[in-house]
């Protein structure tokens, strides 16, 4: 029996079809990436496993119940701010749900919820925090991860569940993995874009402070899609975050001595 976690975000859109353009998921239909999702979540989460769901099925409680036996695992379910229709309505098909849970494995507590905390139960002694809402769109943090099927796809490549192995190795080590995969989805838009494109040498050499300028700039330039100013928006945004805790990191390490 192994343990997985996600935030699927698929079925709530079957008839809110805009989620592909938003998240640009590279599917011509909702229905083929309902089904891409739901074959890749039964690839890895077997009958016996448990599957954290943090979130966001369905607006229809009628299309949730169709979906959940579908997928494999026993469902823990906590409820997202899309899932107002289905409280009481799914207790026979899952094997617990509620708004927020802490469960403990191999001595470490990992708090799951929709939403993401910026702090939680043991966040500054090594325990855990997984959430999802985001859609991969806010910076990683020390010790916590976005388990939603979008940074799945950034981080693995692929629209499935993170295992606890793999959800906790990222929280607890993977900061560093987490902006190297930010790093390369913008370098691949740079590429895309041509001129203002930075070599790999140019960006290792920058500063976190000339990173955010030059991320700030391409947003605010003319000449470039509105994709590649979005996505530079969004890592300026990303990096002002990680300079944030930095500082926080500094200023604590400062009061301890």
């Amino acid at each position: 029996m192994r343990e997985y976690f996600s935030l699927l975000t698929f079925i709530s859109y079957l008839s809110h079809r805009n989620i592909i353009k938003y998240c640009d998921r590279p599917f011509s239909s909702s229905e083929e990436m309902d089904e891409v999702i739901i074959e890749n979540h039964n690839k890895v989460v077997g009958p016996n496993d448990l599957f954290y769901f943090l979130g966001d099925l369905s607006f229809q409680l009628d299309v949730a119940r169709k979906a959940i036996p579908r997928m494999n695992g026993k469902w823990y379910f906590i409820f997202g701010n899309h899932d107002k229709k289905l409280r009481g309505g799914i207790r026979d098909q899952v094997t617990w749900y509620g708004d927020q849970k802490v469960i403990k494995v191999n001595g470490t507590k990992i708090t799951l919820s929709h939403f993401p905390m910026r702090a939680w139960d043991g966040s500054f002694h090594g325990h855990l925090h997984f959430y999802g809402h985001e859609h991969g769109t806010i910076a990683p943090t020390q010790g916590s991860l976005d388990v939603g099927i979008d940074n799945a796809y950034r981080i693995l490549g692929e629209y499935r569940p993170f295992s606890l192995e793999e959800a906790s190795d990222l929280a607890k080590n993977g900061l560093k993995r987490q902006e190297d995969v930010i790093n390369n989805y913008v370098k691949s838009i740079h590429e895309a874009e041509g001129t203002l494109c930075l070599t790999k040498a140019e960006q290792e050499d920058m500063s976190l402070e000339e990173a955010i300028t030059h991320a700030q700039q391409i947003a605010g330039a003319e000449e470039i899609s509105s994709a590649c100013k979005n996505n530079h928006k969004q890592l300026a945004e990303w990096l002002e975050e990680l300079r944030r805790k930095r500082f926080d990191d500094l200023q604590r390490s400062t009061r301890r001595c």
